[in-house]
């Protein structure tokens, strides 16, 4: 036991070393460029990040839930194809690490490109995590390879209107448990209004998915409502809350199966709020809070995240 706390803290020391490391270099003066976004066609960003889940393993009995901390990093590189129009191509790769010794430290990649223009947006990219702990099938915490392939579009077709379409496609493969290998797939779209300014943005979205594993036993359809608010009052500060609203249908047909007849709903808040200080350092706060209702009562539950970074750009 007293070694396991030691190799804890060690993990937590080495994050923390770090990051007070990186905010004493990036709060220097002189130690970045004075660069515009206008001027810079390649982008370089390093973003690094704690955590702190409340009930991480999605316990249904109060007395048996679970606090973790993690740390984490993601590097990230952009640079603009053209000139003329604002294409970027990107990378990222991102690593995590948590104080507990049942769960691995993971590793991540993104490649990608992406628009963002006055009326056309896009995002169109291929995910890739290892050892990554999931909860999406079996309702027990299980460690998944997950490749993920994702596109979104945006349209401004009035200067108060924007809609958007958006779908993905993952797979999951479970090393330890093969019965549990899923695909996911789902598409959907959102309608957003801007007349209101940068001040106050409403969106709703809807979204459907299949999920289809080895084990039928474990398999659901889900549909997710979206009400989501933008607010950017002045230039440096960004906020949005947003509410999505999650309904899971197990698509059993044997009647002795434990999921037969079963249906979830799942409420969650999100809210972020970043802040710019300078033209080098962005702050970020993430906050979720989650309800889960299920016809299976041991899968009532509630679940939090906080996540707070610092991100510094070249």
């Amino acid at each position: 036991m007293h070694e396991t706390k030691t190799r804890s803290n060690r993990r937590m020391a080495t994050i923390s070393t770090l990051i007070s490391l990186l905010l004493v270099i990036g709060t220097a003066p002189g130690a970045m460029g004075q660069t515009s976004d206008e001027e810079r066609t390649t982008r370089f960003e390093l973003r690094l990040q704690g955590y702190h889940f409340d009930n991480f393993f999605q316990a249904g009995d109060s007395a048996l839930e679970e606090d973790i901390q993690a740390g984490g990093a993601e590097l990230r590189l952009a640079t603009r194809l053209s000139r003329v129009h604002p294409v970027d191509a990107y990378v990222r790769g991102n690593y995590l690490v948590y104080d507990d010794d049942r769960l691995d430290r993971t590793w991540g990649g993104r490649v990608g490109l992406q628009q963002n223009g006055r009326v056309h947006s896009f995002d169109a990219h291929v995910d890739r995590q290892l050892d990554r702990p999931t909860f999406d099938v079996g309702d027990q915490f299980a460690r998944a390879d997950i490749a993920t392939f994702s596109g979104s579009y945006s349209n401004r077709f009035h200067p108060s209107w924007q809609f958007g379409v958006n779908g993905l496609h993952s797979d999951e493969s479970f090393e330890l448990a093969p019965e549990k290998d899923s695909d996911f797939t789902a598409g959907g779209a959102t309608l957003r209004y801007r007349g209101f300014g940068s001040a106050f943005s409403p969106e709703i979205g809807f979204l459907a998915g299949d999920r289809n594993v080895v084990d039928p036993n474990e398999d659901y359809r889900q549909n997710d409502y979206v009400l989501q608010i933008r607010s950017a009052p002045v230039r440096p500060l960004y906020l949005s809350l947003r509410y999505r609203h999650r309904e899971r249908d197990y698509r059993i047909d044997d009647p002795d199966a434990r999921n037969f007849g079963r249906d979830d709903e799942r409420r969650q808040w999100a809210l972020t709020a970043e802040l710019a200080t300078g033209s080098v350092v962005r702050w970020t706060l993430y906050a979720t809070h989650e309800d889960v209702d299920s016809t299976r009562p041991s899968r009532d539950f509630d679940t939090s995240l906080i996540l707070l970074g610092i991100t510094f750009g070249w």
